[in-house]
């Protein structure tokens, strides 16, 4: 079996007005298929 090669992937994120808008979206990046961790940060407006 190969074994899977992971990408780390950072992403600035404009238009969050509140930290259910990040919750938001980190629920949504994780339910994506090769998703295997999001984390949203509100105050500085990306996603490591």
């Amino acid at each position: 079996m190969a074994k899977e090669k992971s990408k780390k992937v950072h992403l600035n994120i404009k238009g969050m007005h509140c930290a259910s808008c990040a919750q938001t979206i980190e629920k949504a990046l994780k339910d994506h298929s090769g998703v295997k961790e999001a984390n949203v940060n509100f105050a500085s407006e990306k996603v490591f």
